[in-house]
């Protein structure tokens, strides 16, 4: 089953979305909580706030973008967070948690300029 939510979406505590299901969302979304995906997360289109916290096994942003992050976005795969295309990305941990529930500080990101292409 892969639902489209096309119209206001309201998400209060934990959304998993296992694989090999996709689920769209419209405009519209309201998160205030978690959204756990055992596969990567694709964000396409138009959109400007991510609100809350996305965990998915990747990440990838593309479209014509402008959004505030007010949240964590946790990728636990292997493979690097992809950002392109018109997506500028703003991040505003003002009133985020430090350490959102369920996660912890095991990982300690490291700088690696050869792993780094701009196009």
């Amino acid at each position: 089953m892969n639902p489209a939510c096309n119209g206001t979406v309201n998400i209060k505590g934990i959304l998993l979305i296992e694989q090999p299901n996709v689920v769209t969302f419209g405009r519209n979304v309201t998160l205030e909580g978690i959204i756990v995906r055992t596969a990567p997360s694709t964000f396409t289109g138009n959109y400007s706030s991510i609100e809350g916290v996305v965990a998915a096994d990747g990440l990838y942003f593309s479209g014509n973008a402008g959004a505030t992050i007010h949240g964590s976005l946790i990728s636990y795969s292997a493979n690097p967070t992809v950002v392109e295309g018109n997506v500028s990305l703003t991040f505003d941990r003002a009133g985020s948690t430090k350490i959102p529930a369920g996660f912890d500080t095991l990982r300690v990101l490291e700088y690696d300029a050869k792993s780094y292409a701009m196009n």
